[in-house]
């Protein structure tokens, strides 16, 4: 399953309903792939991160540490600057 920002422009209710449904999916799908910029839904319920940069993979992790998510927005950071 590939979802890709489910969480954009919705209000509360709607992101609780999509996280409930999305935990249900979680134990009936062997993958999903969840594109989103949401880090702390990321951190509670993926169970690893690939982050990319110009097309390539530059983080792939399973370790949910403070450090990796620092190197994620340092990432973002450097995007951004970029733009």
């Amino acid at each position: 399953m590939i979802l890709y920002e489910v969480f954009n422009f919705i209000d509360l209710d709607w992101k609780e309903k999509i996280h409930a449904q999305l935990e249900n999916w979680k134990t009936a799908y062997s993958a999903i792939l969840l594109v989103s910029h949401d880090l702390e839904f990321i951190k509670s319920f993926c169970n690893r991160v690939l982050v990319f940069d110009a097309g390539k993979i530059v983080i792939d992790s399973s370790n949910f540490d403070d450090e990796l998510f620092k190197d994620i927005n340092d990432v973002i950071k450097k995007t951004n600057d970029f733009e």
